[in-house]
């Protein structure tokens, strides 16, 4: 992590977790300016055995971007969710999007990140809303809060 006030690289001096899965890290650049950071744990995902079933349905789906019922597939967020380098976010936030809006929200060049990720988000509540109101969305699968994605 880069220094907030001068850009340089930090070392961490200190960590704290708390029994309320927050981590405080104390941390210090190469001009000695300290800062603390709070962290959120992200401790559950969708147990794998839920997975398999979310994937499947929103892949039944038509794009909740064009509309396309053409290879779409199941699109993870790139905005939290427990994702991280290597690693998908959880599988309850996803968006039904066929390949070529799959890769304009996740590569394209001609969108902006922050156009990207509203239409992700678009599809992500249009994907959510439709399972929901069909009645097709797993019970024993927590229905994402669609203003916190």
């Amino acid at each position: 992590m880069k220094c907030p006030e001068c850009g340089t690289w930090t070392t961490v001096k200190e960590t704290r977790t708390t029994a309320d899965n927050t981590r405080r890290r104390r941390l210090e650049c190469a001009n000695q300016h300290r800062f603390t950071t709070l962290e959120t744990i992200v401790v559950s995902k969708t147990p794998i055995r839920q997975k398999q079933k979310i994937i499947e349905l929103v892949a039944s789906l038509d794009c909740q971007s064009c509309g396309s019922g053409h290879m779409v597939q199941a699109a993870h967020t790139n905005w939290g969710g427990g994702k991280g380098r290597g690693i998908k976010a959880d599988d309850n936030l996803v968006a039904a999007l066929c390949l070529r809006c799959h890769y304009d929200i996740d590569q394209g060049s001609e969108l902006s990140k922050e156009e990207r990720q509203a239409l992700w988000q678009a599809a992500h509540e249009s994907t959510v809303n439709l399972l929901v109101e069909r009645g097709e969305w797993p019970a024993d699968v927590p229905v994402p809060s669609i203003s916190s994605c």
